[in-house]
């Protein structure tokens, strides 16, 4: 695997260079840059399978860098000292991010996900996703993107009913009895989902789209609700409180 590390903090990138050269001999850096200006110079230049891109630069953001790309379209890991960014990260569907200070499990755990290369058909339409995301098109229909061992799944958001984990996994069920279960915590999908205010943790083990709610169901002090397909979930005691507070000011 080829590879290009943007970062403008030498300190960094001769960190992340030591681990890869040290511990992965099966991957080659191509250069390095730093800057956002440099950076797009140096993968148009090289054409790398991968980079891994800070998203703080003098001269704006590894965000900027993406919108920006149009030759070459690498796999991206971003690197960030900063957890606000690494759920902007996240939001960018199947793009993986690493948090600093870097340490050698974290690099190996992205290279191993990084290897995992898509074709060229979805790696465009990644690329489409997160600019869609990163631009916040209002007239786009809302969609982000997940993998399981299957294939690249294109997750509409409004036909997404609730998330149940089950460990480190997560069954996401949609609209139309289609399931797919994902390699993430309950956690990563909160965070993934935590830009669209119908989508409510309602109890330790799920997550619910409240404009999926059929019916709400109390007995004595417990709260369940139903939603469109059916499925009848409990609500915890911690969750009632706001997810009744939501539903008072949402037509329902």
């Amino acid at each position: 695997m080829n590879i290009c590390i943007i970062d403008d903090e030498k300190d960094n990138r001769e960190i992340l260079s030591f681990i890869i050269n040290s511990h992965h001999k099966d991957v080659h850096i191509l250069g390095e840059a730093d800057s956002v200006k440099s950076g797009i110079k140096i993968i148009n230049d090289t054409k790398p399978d991968l980079i891994f891109l800070d998203i703080e630069m003098p001269d704006g953001t590894g965000f900027d860098l993406i919108r920006q790309l149009s030759v070459c379209k690498p796999e991206v890991i971003f690197c960030t000292a900063y957890n606000q960014f690494a759920l902007k990260a996240i939001e960018c569907s199947a793009l993986d991010y690493v948090l600093k200070p870097i340490i050698k499990d974290s690099i190996a755990n992205a290279l191993q996900k990084a290897n995992k290369k898509l074709d060229d058909n979805n790696k465009v339409l990644q690329y489409e996703i997160l600019n869609e995301q990163l631009k916040n098109q209002a007239s786009v229909r809302a969609r982000f993107l997940l993998s399981n061992s299957d294939k690249m799944h294109i997750i509409y958001v409004d036909e997404l009913i609730c998330c149940i984990a089950h460990s480190n996994y997560t069954d996401i069920y949609l609209e139309h009895n289609k399931k797919i279960t994902v390699a993430k915590t309950l956690k990563e999908m909160e965070s993934i989902l935590h830009n669209y205010a119908q989508f409510i943790r309602i109890h330790q083990s799920n997550i619910i789209n409240t404009n999926k709610i059929s019916n709400l169901i109390k007995s004595d002090n417990n709260l369940s609700v139903r939603l469109c397909n059916d499925m009848e979930l409990a609500v915890s005691r911690s969750k009632k409180d706001q997810l009744l507070e939501y539903l008072k000011h949402t037509v329902f």
